[in-house]
């Protein structure tokens, strides 16, 4: 049992096994280190543990949105430029995409709102199917 570290928070249990390594007690930067990331790694189980659909869709789009602008910005063309900075008009959608899901997992839990936003999902690509079907048979 010495070897083992017991995490409990949140409702969930995690057990880590040799995961905190402390080489001396007179070192104090690496015992910070350790802690820090220990810390970190905290985070990341809770975060993958609370991870929904739309979350990861959320960041995701936040991420090319950031990326795109960035390079677009970056670019010699003045309309390259514009395109840039208009990209970044579409932030607040995925923004407010992350907070409502947290409010629902906030309120619902992870298993029903994952439920819900897969059915949503699912409804967004077969009406994206139905769609594409649409233009072809117009043509």
């Amino acid at each position: 049992m010495d070897d083992q570290l017991i995490i409990k928070g949140g409702g969930c249990r995690v057990s880590i096994y040799k995961f905190i390594l402390i080489t001396s007690k007179s070192d104090q930067n690496d015992t910070e280190l350790n802690v820090s990331h220990f810390a970190l790694v905290f985070m990341k189980i809770q975060l993958l543990n609370k991870m929904t659909v739309f979350f990861a869709l959320g960041l995701l789009s936040l991420l090319g949105i950031i990326v795109s602008s960035i390079i677009l910005t970056t670019r010699n063309g003045m309309n390259e430029r514009l395109q840039g900075w208009v990209n970044l008009l579409w932030l607040p959608v995925p923004i407010l995409i992350i907070i409502i899901d947290r409010i629902c997992l906030k309120k619902y839990g992870v298993k029903k709102s994952n439920k819900i936003q897969l059915y949503i999902l699912g409804a967004l690509i077969l009406l994206f199917i139905l769609n594409l079907f649409r233009l072809q048979i117009q043509i």
